[in-house]
């Protein structure tokens, strides 16, 4: 790098290291990406770097540690970027002082900095603008002690960690998709088979198709589903055992409470019980509450009562105790009334041992989406009840004023909701599958006008896949 800046920074009065006092003259201080955290900064994975993770900074992201450093005159500083022009440095800034910026090149590289640092605690905060398109990932600092002066007793090492760091974690991708649309179009499938590893059937598994009238059952199109998942290799969601809104007619017409409790019990036995080797992961109960967090109107709930929804999951429990079972829910990703009344319910479940899981369907758009810290705060309420979560049914309308000059800058806007989202999976260990809600816009429940899905009309890359599976720690 050509040039350097100069920068006096002393130790922050009264600030709190993250160790124990350093001692003048200690050796070298190597902060890791992936320890900093803060707004619109987020760990992922990168082959290129040395450790396997670094942080990603996306526009107007900020992130900061405190450390405890010996005498520096350098910061060593290692990163890339994507999408970054030589006007758009990462910018260092210790102690508040004025903001270093660092050239931020396309390949991972090393860029020097000088500076005056006093042995003491010290606060690193790096930022990228807001107004730039310009992504940086960030693999360290490295801050070399100064040299000791002459007769000075020689450095003592750190002791080298016990273990090296694990590798980043990996959340699996799935979609959904319907039979009638992989049959008539191969393409389809081959877009499942290469983008995902996971599908959840959009209608097949669901009660007015596997029994449209009483004791007269319909599997043949899930069993397809199933074989085509089993011939690619690819994990089925269950989805959905009990769903009021696509309930048969039938169920609602049953005269008695008691046949109504039996017609749960048997379907939701039968269901499970034929795909017990296939399926490992359910949807037990979908979409139980409206907006005010209150019991909807459907046939199980209009006779029996908030009760259905235990007796689905104790029923599922029974007949397969090693699958994963879910409650899912829509607009409960955020703190509202519906949140609380599914939080509410799944504390119950597990408290019973019924419950392994809550899906957040996340169907929303540019301009509406919630924040990835507000999901983060939405997983992290499940993660400390033990429970996994999981982003089962997202799409992103980016439809918007429908221009097609404003195309380019929507679906950039639409990457970064995804990207949003697969961040606060990432971070949040409990989070153990990223699901987005169809293969391609050409087949999106919503429509193709809508552009909501990874993969436009043609089953090409939009900028939300390249997002996603870079955020979720996949290959490219």
């Amino acid at each position: 790098m050509s040039g350097a800046w100069k920068l006096a920074a002393g130790a922050a009065s009264g600030m709190a290291a993250l160790c124990c006092a350093v001692p003048a003259h200690a050796g070298t201080l190597v902060v890791e990406g992936e320890t900093l955290r803060g707004e619109r900064a987020v760990v992922v994975r990168a082959e290129q770097a040395a450790r396997g993770k670094v942080l990603l900074v996306r526009p107007g992201g900020v992130a900061s540690r405190r450390v405890a450093t010996g005498q520096v005159s350098e910061i060593v500083v290692r990163l890339a970027g994507r999408g970054c022009s030589r006007r758009t440095p990462l910018l260092l800034s210790i102690d508040g002082g004025t903001p270093l910026p660092v050239p931020v090149g396309r390949r991972f590289a090393e860029r020097r900095l000088k500076v005056a640092l006093a042995p003491g605690p010290h606060r690193l905060r790096v930022a990228l603008p807001r107004r730039t398109r310009c992504r940086t990932k960030l693999d360290r600092l490295r801050l070399p002690a100064a040299p000791a002066p002459a007769g000075a007793p020689a450095p003592v090492p750190a002791p080298a960690p016990a273990t090296a760091p694990s590798a980043a974690r990996r959340v699996p991708l799935g979609t959904a998709v319907q039979l009638a649309h992989l049959e008539q179009d191969p393409a389809l499938g081959a877009a499942l088979a290469s983008s995902f590893s996971s599908f959840s059937p959009e209608n097949e598994l669901k009660m007015e198709w596997t029994q449209p009238r009483r004791d007269v059952w319909d599997f043949a199109a899930a069993d397809e589903l199933v074989a085509f998942a089993r011939t690619r290799r690819l994990q089925v969601r269950g989805h959905t055992l009990v769903f009021g809104t696509q309930t048969p007619l039938w169920v609602a017409r049953l005269l008695f409470s008691s046949e109504v409790d039996q017609a749960l019990q048997t379907h939701v036995r039968t269901v499970m019980t034929r795909y017990k080797d296939s399926i490992r992961e359910w949807d037990v109960v979908n979409e139980a509450f409206d907006a005010r967090g209150q019991y909807r109107s459907n046939p199980f709930y209009d006779r029996l009562g908030p009760s259905y929804v235990e007796k689905a999951f104790a029923v599922a429990r029974q007949v397969d105790p090693t699958a994963k079972l879910f409650y899912n829910e829509l607009d409960a990703d955020v703190d509202n009334a519906k949140r609380s009344a599914v939080v509410k319910l799944a504390r119950h479940l597990k408290g019973l041992g019924l419950i392994d899981g809550v899906g957040l369907q996340l169907h929303t758009a540019i301009g509406h989406a919630p924040s990835r810290q507000a999901l983060v705060n939405t997983m992290r309420i499940y993660e400390q009840m033990g429970l996994e979560v999981q982003i089962t049914e997202m799409d992103v309308d980016a439809r918007g004023d429908g221009n097609p000059e404003t195309l380019a800058a929507r679906l950039e806007q639409q990457a970064a909701v995804f990207r949003d989202a697969a961040a606060a999976c990432a971070e949040v260990t409990a989070c153990t599958r990223f699901t987005v809600w169809g293969v391609a816009d050409k087949y999106s429940w919503l429509g193709a006008d809508r552009v909501p899905l990874l993969l436009d009309a043609g089953f090409n890359a939009k900028p939300a896949l390249g997002a996603v599976r870079e955020t979720l720690g996949l290959a490219p």
